[in-house]
């Protein structure tokens, strides 16, 4: 079976991206100022 794993977008000045299993165990996370629509979810996309 695989790991669940959840993710979580703020955004604000900035969006902040995280993935984990759990609140406590974040695997992955990126920051980037937020741009276009177009650019910004493309960034997004790309996180893995």
């Amino acid at each position: 079976m695989s790991e669940k794993l959840f993710s979580g977008i703020e955004a604000g000045p900035n969006f902040n991206c995280e993935v984990g299993n759990s609140p406590e165990n974040i695997i992955g996370e990126a920051r980037f100022a937020i741009t276009t629509p177009t650019e910004s979810f493309g960034q997004v996309v790309e996180i893995q």
